[in-house]
């Protein structure tokens, strides 16, 4: 038989040696992980990052993101804040940034335009896009800019060199017939060349009289040295297309198709003004339906050489019947031309005359302006020196004031006709006028209507000749003598110093010695005694 014997273990395990690869695997675990960690790392795939980040990471810091704290304005906003900056503020602000200088060039209203090709370019439009007044005459006149020599002048000022100066010749005068060798033998001895065109009629009088006075200078502006039309008129097409709000415009050279593209482009167009003007372009002048201001600038001696006479005048009148103002610098005519003016443009209550080439006889005209307010007469070597003092002259209705500016009043027959017609004025401004004495002045005291008069530069007047026309007039209430050095405070009489009392507004300057006495209590000159000496020490030492 087997015996089966049942194996019972010890309580008391029976010590056993590890091997080496188990000794290393247990004192390098740190090592294993590393590796083990690493190994994971090469088989999982690379994470992308998440398309919408969590809603922490939306918060940010508003000065490290931005430039500037204005980009986080509105252009509407930043509008409203430079349109209440002065213009040198504006300029300054905008060169601060690109934005800024085409916000800058958005509110520009009005620009004086002097490169041509700024305009046939498109960059105009590009910089100013809501220009209302654009003046074209320097972009018009080829000059060096270059150049050291500025022409200026009341009408246009540009840069000139040797080259613009230019002689036209074999050009009939204007107030002579003959022509040899490109000049006048009448002007011949005065060293002058003709300067128009245009013929009119003039008494042998009156050429003697200019030819002295030597008006036949040199034009410094030659024809080439202008735009031609059709360069101009492209111009004012282009230009015309791009500003239907235009409501001022200047410009040299024009003819009748650039004006009417203009008229029809720009239908809120009030102001116009145009060099080197003739009867043909005033042609267009009846497209402008809203017409309230007009320039017109034909002969100015040595720069433009052209006329208008009173052809243009009648266009003028039947044209723009809605005029305010009108400004004629250089412009011929005669007595039809200015009563067609006066009969037509029956709103116009400002005229003004400057260096006018009118004929004899044109101021009686001026009684046919029923509205007329104001009325300058600027330059003018004569008045009307056909007129007389005892012809029978209507008056101007309606004129309230007459200024006299740069102007031979050496006439005594036409300068009281011109007050004779313009007897119901109530102010009478005379500035730096030649020729003024008290025989002349005197002529004014059938003005029984002036409140308001002013003198300036009048230096032949004396006080006697002041004092015997102010007397008579009873509703004087202004009076204003500036440089004119024959009045003298010693000859001042009771009755005058009576009237300077009762007045309203006083300026007295007639010299120098009248400007010291006149601040005499101001600056202290004068002044003695102890008194004065201590009241002047006190105020040093305090300060004031």
């Amino acid at each position: 038989m087997v015996q089966t014997i049942d194996m019972v273990s010890s309580p008391i395990k029976p010590k056993v040696t590890p091997s080496p690869k188990s000794w290393w695997f247990k004192n390098n675990t740190k090592t294993l992980d590393n590796v083990i960690f690493s190994m994971q790392n090469l088989d999982l795939p690379k994470q992308t990052k998440p398309a919408n980040p969590p809603e922490k990471s939306l918060v940010f810091d508003y000065p490290k993101l931005v430039s500037h704290r204005t980009s986080l304005l509105s252009d509407e906003i930043l509008l409203q804040i430079f349109s209440r900056f002065s213009q040198s503020e504006r300029n300054s602000n905008s060169l601060v940034s690109k934005r800024w200088l085409n916000l800058h060039g958005s509110l520009v209203r009005s620009v004086k335009l002097l490169d041509w090709d700024f305009l046939l370019s498109g960059r105009i439009f590009i910089r100013f896009p809501n220009l209302t007044h654009v003046n074209l005459v320097n972009a018009c006149v080829v000059s060096p800019q270059d150049s050291y020599v500025l022409l200026t002048n009341q009408v246009v000022s540009f840069h000139i060199d040797s080259i613009v100066c230019q002689i036209k010749p074999n050009i009939p005068c204007i107030y002579h017939s003959e022509v040899v060798s490109g000049e006048c033998k009448m002007c011949a001895d005065f060293s002058t060349t003709p300067t128009s065109k245009d013929h009119f009629s003039r008494k042998p009088s009156d050429s003697k009289r200019f030819t002295d006075s030597n008006v036949f200078t040199k034009t410094l502006i030659s024809e080439r040295c202008v735009l031609s039309v059709h360069e101009v008129e492209l111009g004012l097409k282009i230009l015309a297309s791009r500003y239907p709000n235009l409501g001022k415009l200047v410009v040299v050279n024009a003819c009748e198709l650039g004006l009417l593209s203009v008229a029809e482009e720009c239908p809120l167009l009030q102001e116009l003004e145009l060099h080197m003007c003739n009867d043909q372009v005033l042609r267009a002048i009846a497209a402008f339906q809203n017409l309230q201001t007009m320039k017109l600038i034909g002969n100015v001696v040595g720069i433009y050489s052209s006329l208008v006479s009173d052809l243009g005048l009648t266009i003028l009148a039947q044209g723009c019947k809605s005029l305010l103002k009108l400004e004629l610098i250089g412009c011929g005519g005669s007595y039809e031309g200015m009563k067609a003016i006066g009969q037509c443009c029956l709103m116009l209550e400002e005229l003004t005359l400057s260096d006018h080439r009118f004929e004899v006889m044109w101021l009686p005209a001026l009684a046919y302006f029923d509205n007329l307010k104001t009325l300058r007469v600027l330059s003018c070597k004569s008045i009307d020196h056909g007129l007389r003092t005892d012809a029978l002259l209507d008056f101007c209705p309606s004129l309230e004031r007459l200024h006299l500016e740069r102007c031979q009043l050496r006439d005594k027959q036409s300068v009281g006709a011109l007050f004779l017609v313009c007897r119901t004025v109530q102010e009478v401004v005379i500035n730096n006028c030649w020729g003024l004495d008290d025989e002349i002045f005197s002529t004014a005291h059938i003005c029984r209507r002036v409140n308001c008069l002013s003198l300036e530069g009048c230096s032949r007047l004396t006080t006697i000749g002041l004092e015997a026309v102010i007397l008579l007039w009873k509703e004087l209430e202004s009076i204003n003598v500036i440089s004119c050095n024959n009045v003298k405070d010693s000859e001042i009489t009771p009755m005058l110093a009576k009237l300077f009392s009762s007045l309203k507004k006083f300026k007295w300057r007639p010299d120098t010695k009248s400007l010291v006495s006149a601040n005499r209590v101001s600056t202290g000159i004068g002044k003695r005694g102890k008194s004065f000496r201590k009241a002047q020490d006190w105020k040093f030492l305090s300060g004031t």
